[in-house]
């Protein structure tokens, strides 16, 4: 006599104990990025009252990073065991959070370009109720 799960079939109960487990380590997941989000807003408005370069985004990352080390563990974890709506869960949530941590990195990189400078030397605004003079080329 062989049991339900040795011949690979699925009671109910098991596709309900998946979806459990889907639903669970997605809150859980869910709640950690609000915590990173959290702080990391209240660190750009702290920033805001001081007169120096805005903060990177270092702690962020890594933050984000042990996440998606967690959800890709936890993914294979979880299709090892043959839980494959958690699984697949797990494998969106990891591929989404590289997303948004490449994101991160992108807009930070973009940030570190310095402003371009005035391509001619002697550039001066046109100022309103000035003359013709006042203007370049005029």
């Amino acid at each position: 006599m062989t049991s339900a799960t040795g011949t690979g079939r699925r009671t109910a109960l098991t596709w309900l104990t998946d979806v459990l487990f889907a639903v669970t380590f997605l809150a859980v997941e869910a709640a950690a990025v609000f915590v990173i989000w959290l702080r990391e807003g209240m660190a750009a408005w702290a920033a805001s009252y001081d007169d120096g370069p805005p903060p990177g985004h270092g702690g962020t990352l890594v933050a984000l990073g042990v996440v998606t080390a967690f959800a890709v563990l936890l993914a294979i974890l979880l299709a090892w065991r043959r839980w494959p709506l958690s699984a697949v869960t797990q494998g969106l949530v990891a591929g989404a959070l590289a997303l948004l941590m490449v994101g991160i990195a992108a807009s930070e990189h973009r940030d570190d370009r310095p402003a371009p400078a005035p391509t001619h030397g002697s550039y001066r605004p046109c100022l309103s109720g000035g003359d013709s003079h006042e203007c370049p080329g005029g």
